[in-house]
């Protein structure tokens, strides 16, 4: 299809203009890219700030859960990737109306402001503002352990310590070791021979009241190592000693003792029910169902549940937490590692002053001055299929003689327009070319200048 003036002017404009348009961009590129540099330093160093509070936030959040049994969510650098880049479902910027977030339903659970959204892993919560779930708690063990202790009540103080009962016959029902509980029961009692034996009962009681406290203690043994030992920090350090101390040395110390002592005590000789009977289980050494082992054991529990108390106190204050302003962004209240944590997100990823949010977008910028370059090659690409066309090296000198930037497309003989923006398109032919000048069948008047475009171009 044959090109009007029209065309001809239009697409030897692009064509001698995309240079220049490549050029400016390619130049803004490498400024962008000097933009990146510095903002990428600047963000690293402020991730040098974040690192270090995260880290604590998260190693808190993971003892706090032992003593609470609520697992909280842990911030990762994706996280504020996510968020620089308004990833939908970010944690920072909630952008999913589909997807309830209680404080922002008045926006349609969307966050409008400029600061990042403090109410959900800021404060180890999830998008929906709540703890993500929930994990077994060392009271739980204790629990356990007390319910052992209790169950041991059904016994006497002779059985306790010396594991044993003493029996003067059988019954019919095997679990009834006197003739009063076997004929209660419907049992048949035959009589027979003193019988000092053991109590299964009593053994099983034991089994049970062992493997609690060994589960326990193994508990204990994770939980310490969850307890903080890189804060620098002098109040929560002192704290943290003390914590691990208590696990380790306080209760693990107790548990231990216990643990060492004999299950039973059966050297007492006696081979006769009123010998058996008459025994005084306080004049017995220590074993582990002795009622001063016991109590010992309690007091050990007790102990650990009050520095429980203690320490979840110490927790809290040490995560503290962030009040923020639902309509404005503005945060009215921070404090502990949450707070300081907080700042730093902030200091990355706000929308108007963080660094990583910066970084993005100057990425994003470098991205879209890539496509932009390419988009004018390949537009000039396409041009030169229909036209051939490049500007004047210099300007006209009212000769027929014209220097171009690329003489190689033009032979003699080629029918060519010469054309300046605000001027005539003159139609000529090529006579000569030697290199990058063009001898043309006409003079091209001085007002055909490079600084307007003048070029000379061919249909092809």
């Amino acid at each position: 299809m044959a090109l009007s003036q029209s065309d001809r002017i239009a697409f030897s404009r692009k064509i001698v203009q995309a240079p220049v348009e490549i050029a400016g961009l390619q130049s803004a590129k490498a400024q962008t890219q000097a933009d990146i540099a510095a903002a990428q330093q600047l963000d690293t160093a402020n991730k040098g700030l974040f690192d270090p509070v995260n880290a604590l936030c998260t190693s808190y959040q993971a003892e706090r859960t032992r003593l609470t049994g609520v697992t909280y969510t842990t911030m990762v650098e994706q996280d504020l990737v996510d968020a620089a880049n308004r990833k939908l479902g970010n944690f920072f910027f909630p952008n999913q109306p589909s997807v309830s977030v209680p404080s922002l339903s008045g926006t349609n659970n969307v966050w409008v402001n400029t600061p990042p959204y403090a109410r959900t892993k800021a404060v180890g919560k999830n998008y929906a503002e709540a703890y993500p779930g929930s994990a077994p708690k060392e009271q739980d063990y204790i629990q356990d352990v007390q319910d052992k202790i209790t169950a041991l009540g059904a016994f006497s103080a002779l059985k306790l310590g010396t594991g044993q009962k003493c029996t003067t016959g059988t019954c019919s029902l095997p679990q009834y070791g006197n003739q009063v509980d076997c004929e209660a029961n419907a049992g048949v009692w035959t009589p027979g021979v003193d019988n000092v034996q053991n109590d299964s009962a009593v053994h099983a009681a034991l089994a049970d009241l062992v493997a609690a406290v060994q589960a326990w203690e193994a508990f204990l043994v994770a939980e310490a190592a969850d307890v903080n030992t890189t804060d620098t920090d002098p109040t929560r350090s002192a704290q943290n000693s003390a914590a691990k101390s208590h696990i380790l040395t306080t209760t693990i110390g107790a548990i231990d003792a216990w643990q060492a002592l004999s299950d039973f005590y059966t050297a007492h000789g006696e081979t006769t029910c009123a010998g058996f009977n008459a025994l005084n289980p306080a004049s017995f050494p220590a074993t582990k169902l002795k009622s001063s082992s016991i109590t010992t054991l309690s007091s050990a529990v007790a102990a650990r549940l009050s520095f429980i108390t203690t320490r979840l106190a110490q927790l809290a204050s040490n995560l503290g937490d962030v009040v923020q302003s639902v309509s404005t962004g503005a945060i009215t209240s921070s404090t502990g590692l949450y707070g300081r944590r907080y700042s730093l997100l902030s200091l990355r990823v706000d929308t108007l002053t963080g660094s990583l949010s910066r970084l993005v977008g100057l990425q994003r910028a470098s991205s879209s001055q890539d496509s932009l370059i390419a988009g004018v090659q390949s537009q000039l690409s396409t041009y030169q299929t229909v036209l051939a066309a490049s500007a004047l090296a210099a300007s006209a000198t009212g000769t027929r003689v014209v220097h171009v930037t690329d003489g190689s497309l033009y032979s003699p003989g080629d029918f060519v327009y010469v054309y300046a923006e605000g001027q005539e398109e003159l139609p000529t032919a090529v006579e000569s070319r030697s290199a990058n000048m063009l001898v043309l069948g006409r003079e091209v008047p001085q007002n055909y200048r490079d600084d307007v475009l003048a070029r000379v171009y061919k249909p092809l």
